[in-house]
């Protein structure tokens, strides 16, 4: 991540060797941010969030965040984790 030097960074209980990373910052560098596939899209003002553009059906939403998963491995070998439980009118869907 050297070639990235204006990267959010924090510290991992005090030790400088072990950093988080802003997901957001890693998803709209990878070029998520404001993309839409489908009826599902990345928020164009937040790249954590992702939205239903009318009527996305629950694997839309999971489908574009799994091409956010994948955007950012491809271009910073880094997996993100979701954080949230995902619910469609089938019951929960999964990411992983």
């Amino acid at each position: 991540m050297k070639e990235y030097s204006d990267v959010p960074t924090y510290s991992v209980d005090g030790d400088e060797d072990l950093v988080k990373i802003a997901a957001g910052w890693l998803i709209e560098k990878s070029g998520c941010k404001g993309k839409n596939i489908g009826r599902a899209g990345v928020y164009h003002k937040q790249a954590l969030v992702i939205v239903n553009l009318g009527e996305a059906s629950c694997d839309e939403i999971v489908n574009m965040a799994m091409h956010v998963i994948d955007e950012v491995i491809a271009k910073f070998g880094i997996v993100l984790e979701p954080e949230v439980r995902i619910y469609g009118s089938e019951g929960e869907s999964s990411l992983c």
